[in-house]
């Protein structure tokens, strides 16, 4: 199995979702630090009516008493990028960031687990390379810390620089923490500290906020470089086996529609429905032409050094039909873009061309209570991954048996794909909440929370999965059952 395509389970949660709910329950972000959304902060309150177990329950109040006592081994180690120390609040963060990330997806990556749900940080690793798999996770961990560094950097060395909107949105982001976090009786600092671990307070937060912002100003600034041109089109289907008359229909419909839009590309959309609504076959959008994967007459017209914003005209292409295709510029191709950057950054952490390294030698993890193990001699599960990395959700994965060890570089894709979409981490509140429906659930029972209906809807409202959708209504209507 490919590697990369394993790095892209964690790679779309771990900045769009550094959602720090505790490692054994699963949710979703909208993309951007944001105020969660009113259910979420409604089922944090707890009933009225409250059994004796659910009133002895108290809530997590640090780190160790949400995540475990091993993580708390990884953190607060000095690190240096070119001489310089990293903050500890940015390595710390980051290092919670990976812990969690592969906490979530331990099952699906046939990692062995404690009782809570989170990594088994003391478990043996099954292949050389490491030792445990604390050994294992924070090499992932450094890994994303300098590649953040390294981005950072290549922003700093273009002389990019936060706007001012870029402030303006960060602080609002936090006011909005502020308010929702009110309401389960915790300061900002206080559920940050729970969350990200002690030395992440509300202004440690907006600093990480700022990297991620940065390091995204660059990730756009490299797209720069891939760009490929954009197109509105409305095409016609007639091919040469079809019959004279569909050809002459459809060429007919085609010169009447360019003409009735009068070289003004914003009335194509309208038309194109109109005459769809009426009856007429035809398909019609944006399209973004990457070069060698189109038609070559498409192509051929939308790559021309002559192509200019607000042309109009109609392609032909004999195996397919008729299009009316207008000129809209050009965007960014972050497929390619992506890919690019991943092995260049990848490529200077392999060949250590930045200075990155910490003098503290890590302490093994203390065993966990009870541990859950990977079967030994068993096919450890692994994934196959429907990915968008301008998508703010998670991947869709479906679960299939086939033994396999994740590279240690397949966490650094995290940083690069979701910042393609996302600038700065989200987190969901649900701590209480959490909380709360576990206890109900039976003390130390491990419970996923979907606290989203559109789980698996994209940011333009189209849902990824029709068949996912249907699974996840079994699921829930099965929790209702119980």
């Amino acid at each position: 199995m490919n590697m990369k395509r394993i790095g892209a389970i964690i790679l779309s949660a771990a900045v769009a979702a550094s959602i720090f709910a505790g490692c054994s329950q699963t949710t979703e972000t909208s993309g951007t630090a944001a105020a969660p959304v009113a259910e979420t902060t409604a089922a944090a309150t707890l009933p009225s009516e409250t059994t004796a177990a659910e009133t002895e329950y108290q809530n997590p109040e640090s780190t160790a008493d949400l995540y475990g006592d091993q993580i708390m081994n990884y953190l607060d180690h000095q690190y240096y990028f070119n001489g310089q120390p990293v903050p500890l609040w940015e390595s710390n963060y980051y290092i919670m960031e990976t812990f969690y990330t592969l906490s979530q997806y331990a099952s699906t990556a046939g990692f062995p687990v404690t009782t809570i749900g989170c990594l088994d940080l003391a478990a043996e690793y099954p292949g050389d390379e490491f030792v445990t798999y604390g050994d294992y996770f924070i090499k992932q961990a450094e890994d994303t810390i300098e590649s953040k560094c390294i981005l950072c950097q290549r922003a700093a060395d273009e002389g990019l620089v936060l706007s001012e909107d870029k402030y303006t949105k960060i602080d609002e982001d936090i006011e909005a923490w502020r308010t929702s976090v009110a309401q389960l009786d915790l300061t900002l600092d206080e559920y940050f500290q729970i969350v990200f671990g002690p030395s992440i307070d509300e202004t440690a937060y907006k600093k990480v906020s700022e990297v991620e912002s940065l390091a995204d100003e660059y990730v756009q600034f490299y797209y720069q470089g891939y760009q490929v041109p954009q197109i509105r089109y409305v095409f016609f289907p007639a091919t040469d086996a079809d019959e004279q008359a569909v050809k002459d229909a459809a060429s007919k419909a085609a010169n009447e529609m360019k003409d009735a839009c009068e070289n003004d590309l914003e009335k194509l959309p309208g038309l194109a429905e109109t005459a769809k609504n009426a009856g007429t076959d035809l398909d019609y959008g944006d399209l973004s032409i990457t070069y060698e994967e189109f038609p070559i007459n498409l192509e051929e017209w939308a790559w021309s050094e002559e192509r200019a914003v607000g042309d109009l005209d109609i392609v032909i292409e004999p195996d397919l039909g008729y299009f009316i295709v207008g000129f809209l510029g050009t965007t960014a191709d972050t497929s390619k873009g992506n890919a690019a950057l991943f092995e260049e950054i990848n490529a200077d952490i392999e060949a250590n061309t930045y200075d990155f390294h910490t003098d503290e030698p890590y302490l093994p993890a203390p065993a966990a209570p009870t541990a859950t193990p990977a079967p030994e001699g068993e096919t450890q599960p692994s994934a196959e991954v429907s990915f968008d990395p301008n998508s703010t959700n998670p991947a869709t994965t479906t679960v299939t048996n086939q033994q396999h060890t994740m590279n240690s570089k397949d966490v650094l894709a995290v940083v690069l794909y979701t910042l393609a979409g996302v600038a700065v981490a989200a987190v969901v509140i649900l701590l209480i909440a959490a909380a709360v429906k576990k206890n109900k659930n039976g003390a130390g029972a491990s419970e996923s929370i979907d606290d989203d209906d559109d789980e698996d809807e994209s940011e333009d409202g189209v849902s990824s999965s029709d068949e996912d959708e249907e699974d996840e209504d079994d699921e829930e209507e099965e929790e209702d059952g119980e």
